[in-house]
């Protein structure tokens, strides 16, 4: 099953190519649903990477054993290599910044899809901590550290709220603080920071397009389309929000972080009661 998905995968990079080479105005055609197709193709490869996290078990200790069991050196190798599989294979942050930033359709089309590809990963999330925790020394250290560190931050902006995280980080397990993280690290990394970096890419081209329109009939037409797109009802203010308290989007990743880590200990308090 995944040797027929790469292969799947891979033909339909090639056709893409040759099709963009030789026949342009056919793939401009078909453009969004050759993307789509790529993009459903990415979330698939998600079957592969339980066995990443099985095959990138560490040769040595066992999985129950305390991390840095062998020494320091092995503990900065376990931590480091638990880090990378929280980030890849457990999160799957790579492939939704790849498909969202390298493979972009227009606002409408991205949300829907990319929304609904989160959901699956979110929904994944639980059965893959189990998992990733269950083979990894290290991986209770590692999320562990990153559930403190979301807590922390949760508690400076909300001091009432500190009583009630303590309870339900002791009453949480290794897995229920992972998939905590996880929620955390795809609400902000892989959803809602390539989707402002791709819908203000977009934008910029547009106004760019329409600033390179000499004729003042064609330029304003240019400027009429935008102004009644998405572009304008839809990104745009969405690009105004998040860069209004910063001037960036440091301040919207961060709150998207700890909406989605508040979604997790809600979710591991309610599995909990």
């Amino acid at each position: 099953m995944e040797e027929q998905m790469i292969r799947g995968m891979l033909a339909s990079l090639v056709a893409a190519f040759l099709l963009s080479t030789l026949a342009p105005r056919w793939y401009l055609a078909g453009r969004q649903l050759i993307v789509i197709c790529l993009r459903l193709f990415n979330y698939l490869l998600l079957a592969i990477l339980g066995d990443a996290i099985r095959m990138l078990q560490p040769v040595g200790p066992s999985p129950a054993a305390a991390c840095g069991a062998a020494g320091w050196l092995a503990a900065v190798g376990g931590v480091a290599r638990a880090l990378v599989m929280l980030l890849i294979p457990v999160a799957w942050l790579p492939g939704c910044l790849g498909a969202a930033m390298g493979m972009q359709l227009p606002p409408l089309q991205h949300l829907v899809l990319h929304g609904l590809s989160l959901m699956v990963l979110a929904h994944r999330a639980p059965a893959a901590c189990t998992q990733f925790v269950g083979l990894q020394p290290c991986a209770g250290n590692v999320v562990g550290a990153a559930y403190k560190l979301l807590q922390s931050i949760i508690s400076l902006v909300a001091p009432g709220s500190h009583r009630r995280l303590a309870a339900a980080a002791e009453t949480a397990s290794d897995a229920q603080q992972c998939t905590a993280v996880v929620w955390a690290l795809q609400a902000s990394l892989a959803f809602l920071l390539p989707t402002l970096y791709v819908w203000r890419s977009q934008l910029l081209v547009a106004i760019k397009y329409i600033d390179g329109q000499r004729h003042w009939r064609r330029r304003a037409e240019a400027d009429s389309a935008l102004h009644g797109s998405a572009y304008a009802w839809l990104c745009s203010p969405v690009l105004r929000a998040a860069e209004y308290c910063t001037g960036e989007w440091t301040l919207a990743v961060v709150l998207a972080a700890l909406g989605g880590f508040i979604a997790g200990v809600l979710w591991h308090h309610q599995q909990n009661a």
